[in-house]
């Protein structure tokens, strides 16, 4: 969880930087110079917008991960089990819930990920797409 709040930090400030240096080509007074450098603000929004997407990712994250121990199995529903083998009863071991909806929400591939990680959830999901 450490690593990732370091993270969340880098990308506040990296998203900061790039924001200055767009603030530095907008204050250009020579219409020239901005025309020029119109290219290199675009993709700078483009990086800060790439920063942003990652750090709601992570933030998501961390949030799931904490509520995870209190997460309300009840509300999720609408579950798509993948990696079923017939052949691997009773156990399907290899089973894996590919989607699923949080109290009427798609869940993130995240938030599956942990969700996967609730082995006898995902026993029982198995049992009631095939059963």
């Amino acid at each position: 969880m450490e690593n990732k709040h370091e993270t969340c930090i880098e990308i506040i400030h990296s998203i900061k930087y790039f924001q200055r240096r767009i603030k530095t080509l907008n204050d250009l007074e020579i219409p020239e110079l901005k025309e020029k450098f119109k290219r290199k603000r675009e993709i700078f929004n483009k990086c800060i917008e790439r920063l942003e997407q990652r750090h709601l990712n992570i933030v998501s994250q961390m949030y799931f991960s904490l509520n995870l121990s209190t997460l309300d199995l009840s509300k999720v529903d609408n579950v798509k089990v993948g990696g079923i083998d017939t052949e691997d009863y009773p156990d399907f071991c290899d089973a894996y819930v590919e989607s699923a909806d949080y109290n009427g929400v798609p869940m993130t591939e995240n938030q599956l990920e942990m969700l996967n990680e609730q082995r006898d959830f995902v026993y029982e999901s198995v049992n009631k797409q095939l059963f």
